[in-house]
C-alpha cells in the first residue's frame, strides 16, 4: 500500500519542488535530460549562427535563474531541469568550443602546452570529487563550476584529443550513465540484492551492457555511412 500511495502522489505545488522527485515516476530516470537535449537541438540551427542573438539569450537565462533564485526556487527541478534555465547552461558549451576555436586561431601556443590541458583536467577532477563541499556555498557554487569548466575544456580537450584510450573512455560512458540506475533497480527488485552488496552486481553488468551498446552503434553507424557512398 505504501507503494501504491508512491505512484499516485501528486506534485501540485512546485515552488517547494517536486517530492519525490519526478524523476523517480521515470523507467529510466537519468534519461530526464534527453528532452532538454533534444529541444535544444531543435533550437541550435537557428540560434548559433546568430552569435548576439546567442549570448543575448545565454544572459537572459541566467538573469532568469538568479531571479528565480531569489524567489526561492532554487531546488530540483529549477536547479537543473527547467529547459528556460539550463539552456544559458548548454550554451555555455557552445561558449567553449568558441573559445577552444579564437584560441588555435590567436594563441595556438597556449593549446600547445599539455600540462595546461592535465591542470586543468586536474581542477575539474578536484571540483567534482568536492562537490559535496561546494554545495554550503550555494550560487557560488554553480557559477564557480561552471565557468571553471567553460574555461578548462579548451585546453583539456587539446591534451587529449589524440589519445587512443580517451575515446575508448569516453564513447561507453553515456550508455553507463543512462542504464545504471535500471541495473541497480533490477537487481534489488528481481534478485533481492541486499542495498550494500547491489554495487558489485552493478558495476560489472553496466560495464558490460555500455560496452555492447557502444560496438553496436559502431556497426549502426558503419552501416549509415555505408548508405551514404
Amino acid at each position: 500500500m505504501g507503494s501504491l500511495r508512491f505512484l499516485l502522489e501528486f506534485c501540485a505545488n512546485f515552488h517547494q519542488g517536486a517530492h519525490p522527485e519526478l524523476h523517480c515516476y521515470m523507467f529510466i530516470s537519468p534519461a530526464w535530460m534527453l528532452g532538454l537535449q533534444i529541444v535544444f537541438y531543435l533550437l541550435a540551427p537557428w540560434l548559433l549562427p546568430r552569435p548576439k542573438l546567442m549570448i543575448a539569450v545565454l544572459a537572459l537565462s541566467f538573469a532568469a535563474r538568479v531571479v528565480a533564485w531569489q524567489f526561492g526556487l532554487n531546488q530540483d527541478p529549477w536547479t537543473h531541469r527547467f529547459f528556460p534555465f539550463e539552456l544559458g547552461v548548454l550554451l555555455l558549451g557552445v561558449a567553449s568550443r568558441g573559445i577552444y576555436a579564437g584560441l588555435r586561431e590567436r594563441r595556438p601556443g597556449w593549446l600547445a602546452r599539455p600540462w595546461i590541458g592535465w591542470a586543468a583536467l586536474a581542477i575539474l577532477t578536484a571540483e567534482l570529487l568536492g562537490f559535496p563541499l561546494f554545495r554550503g556555498m550555494g550560487q557560488s557554487a554553480f557559477w564557480l563550476c561552471n565557468l571553471s569548466a567553460v574555461a578548462a575544456i579548451p585546453f583539456t580537450f587539446q591534451a587529449t584529443m589524440r589519445l587512443k584510450w580517451d575515446r575508448w573512455l569516453g564513447d561507453p560512458s553515456y550508455p553507463v550513465y543512462i542504464a545504471h540506475l535500471l541495473v541497480m533497480s533490477a537487481g534489488e527488485f528481481f534478485l533481492n540484492i541486499p542495498l550494500n552488496r547491489l554495487v558489485y552486481f552493478a558495476i560489472p553488468v553496466t560495464l558490460v551492457a555500455a560496452v555492447a551498446l557502444d560496438k553496436a552503434q559502431d556497426r549502426i553507424d558503419a552501416y549509415r555511412r555505408a548508405l551514404v557512398k
